[in-house]
């Protein structure tokens, strides 16, 4: 029997296809504590996850939909530094929230019809 390609053969998300863009899941719930965030997937593995630091910048950022390419741009704006010394976290990050669910791929970069029928919930636990 042969399978086909696992999760752990996928590209990081962020890594390919820089027209993907990002937003907060839908089932996403989360609540403010002190030095971060606490956020929950409830269609996922249903663990909280901790948010901390620059992070909950770029979680702040994806309320609405952002390629990579663009919030590595915007952050490394905010800092004042080199767009290349914020990438490789950046994308991290989001292949990290996307493994837990926290986040997922919205329309296509340019693609303003499909995203306007794309539902989107913020929650906040």
């Amino acid at each position: 029997m042969t399978s086909g390609p696992t999760s752990d053969d996928a590209p990081p998300p962020g890594t390919t296809g820089p027209a993907i863009r990002w937003r907060r899941s839908v089932d996403a719930l989360w609540r403010v504590v002190p030095g971060g965030l606490v956020a929950l997937a409830l269609d996922g593995e249903a663990r909280p996850q901790l948010i901390t630091g620059p992070a909950v910048e770029t979680w702040d950022l994806l309320e609405d939909p952002h390629t990579v390419v663009d919030l590595i741009a915007l952050l490394a704006q905010r800092y004042g530094v080199d767009p290349d010394d914020v990438a490789d976290d950046v994308a991290g990050l989001i292949a990290d929230l996307a493994d837990h669910g926290l986040v997922t791929a919205d329309s296509p970069a340019g693609d303003e019809a499909s995203a306007a029928t794309t539902p989107h919930r913020a929650g906040e636990l």
